[in-house]
């Protein structure tokens, strides 16, 4: 399952199953990962589940680990830029739409 997460221009794409797979053929442990990350295993765990979204200085700890494995594999995807546009663009029609009658 795929879940994104928007903010400050920034969209981040999160595949909790696709990053636990990548971990474990790598044979690191969660505790690993956090290690590396200055995370708690606890908080990588949340990764993997879904239940909690990297912010961007640990999506570049999790790219420094794993490199481009991280990308090719689609565990985490982050998109810059492009998505400032697309919000300003959602912000002028609403906002063209709250005038409407």
């Amino acid at each position: 399952m795929r879940v994104t997460y928007t903010r400050d221009g920034v969209r981040i794409e999160l595949d909790g199953e696709r990053l636990r797979a990548l971990r474990e053929a790598r044979g690191l442990t969660l505790e690993g990962v956090g290690l590396a990350c200055d995370r708690t295993a606890a908080a990588i765990c949340s990764l993997e589940h879904e239940r909690w979204m990297p912010s961007l200085p640990t999506c570049d700890a999790l790219l420094a680990l794993f490199g481009a494995d991280l990308r090719k594999t689609g565990a985490i995807r982050v998109v810059r830029g492009m998505v400032a546009d697309e919000e300003r663009h959602m912000d002028k029609m609403y906002r063209k739409r709250m005038r409407e009658p």
